[in-house]
């Protein structure tokens, strides 16, 4: 299931049942109104190429009682704004068309990137296209030719380098400091921010450090 441990648990305290590997077969109504939702048990989500590609046990499913249904599958962008003259080419994915190099779309100097070209992804995705589109848009607004594309593997930063075994040598690696968040009972019902932060500027600090402990390859784009 695509979420965080730190949901998962969260969404387990709020009552939440997770009953995973089923897909929905059928919306049960009565009158004009949910009664309930048949599932079909789900044998596996992706085939050999690792593209989504869910098969079903049709024959055996479950019957769950129901007032509401609320579809949660998958996340698309929202680009009802655009006016349907608009000649903005879109994709059967529902993301903008655009050129892979310069993230220009179908119309001169309007650009995409992020989920609005790739679908569902990282945030440091959707940072690097930012700055890869800010290039082209910068030539586009000077009339000039994009720069020469950079060749070879992505620079990695090198952890032995003394710089980063400065910062390593006296820090003993930590764990996460997790955030405090409003009791479970209040977190019903509501659409207000549960997390909290971090409520000691001592926690603060101690997580901060953390970033010394982190071990993780920086990666420029």
């Amino acid at each position: 299931m695509p979420a965080t441990q730190e949901d998962i648990d969260q969404a387990i305290e709020e009552g939440v049942k997770i009953d995973m590997s089923w897909g929905p077969k059928e919306i049960i109504s009565a009158g004009g109104k949910v009664t309930g939702i048949v599932l079909k048990r789900c044998t596996q989500c992706y085939d050999k190429s690792g593209k989504f590609s869910p098969i079903y046990k049709e024959e055996e499913t479950q019957k769950i009682d129901a007032d509401m249904v609320i579809t949660a599958i998958g996340q698309r962008p929202d680009l009802s704004f655009l006016p349907s003259t608009s000649k903005i080419k879109v994709t059967k994915r529902g993301t903008f068309d655009i050129d892979a190099r310069s993230l220009s779309t179908s119309v001169a100097g309007i650009y995409a990137g992020g989920d609005a070209r790739r679908g569902a992804g990282t945030m440091i995705e959707a940072i690097a296209d930012g700055k890869k589109a800010a290039v082209a848009i910068d030539c586009y607004l000077r009339n000039e030719a994009l720069p020469p594309e950079l060749t070879g593997e992505p620079i990695l930063a090198d952890v032995e380098e003394a710089a980063f075994q400065f910062h390593l040598r006296d820090t003993a690696k930590e764990a996460r400091y997790p955030v405090s968040s409003i009791p479970v009972s209040d977190r019903k019902g509501n659409t207000k921010e549960v997390k909290l932060g971090f409520t000691s500027k001592e926690t603060c600090v101690n997580e901060a450090r953390r970033c010394l402990t982190c071990r993780c390859t920086s990666i420029r784009y």
